[in-house]
């Protein structure tokens, strides 16, 4: 099973995924915010080998990717990053719970104070 605190599992990963500013509880149950992904496309040389991911990189060509029916890999759609290693946190942070709270949430606070001095 796959118990990831943002994604459980994705099939694959390429510059075109974009999972970033996400923020999860370090007592949730999860221990990574992306538990799973089959393929990852990145030319990173330095990516965490544990997972089981298949790496693959098409920065210069896809003619060693694996043949997957339905999937047509792209020259050049490669990360740069290892998003399931080194970079993991640059798409989800745990954090002690008692200084987890959204960016946004003082924000909204502040918006909605202001809408209701504005009602009355």
């Amino acid at each position: 099973s796959y118990v990831g605190a943002i994604i459980g599992y994705m099939r694959s990963l390429n510059k075109y995924t974009f999972i970033s500013d996400n923020y999860y509880a370090s007592d949730c149950g999860a221990t990574v915010g992306i538990a799973g992904v089959e393929y990852v496309d990145t030319n990173c040389q330095t990516h965490e080998t544990s997972s089981g991911v298949t790496y693959l990189n098409t920065e210069t060509s896809t003619v060693e990717c694996p043949k997957i029916t339905g999937c047509s890999w792209k020259k050049a759609h490669n990360r740069t990053d290892d998003p399931l290693g080194a970079d993991a946190e640059n798409s989800a942070i745990r954090m002690p719970r008692v200084q987890h709270s959204p960016p946004w949430r003082s924000r909204w606070a502040a918006i909605l104070s202001i809408l209701q001095q504005c009602r009355h």
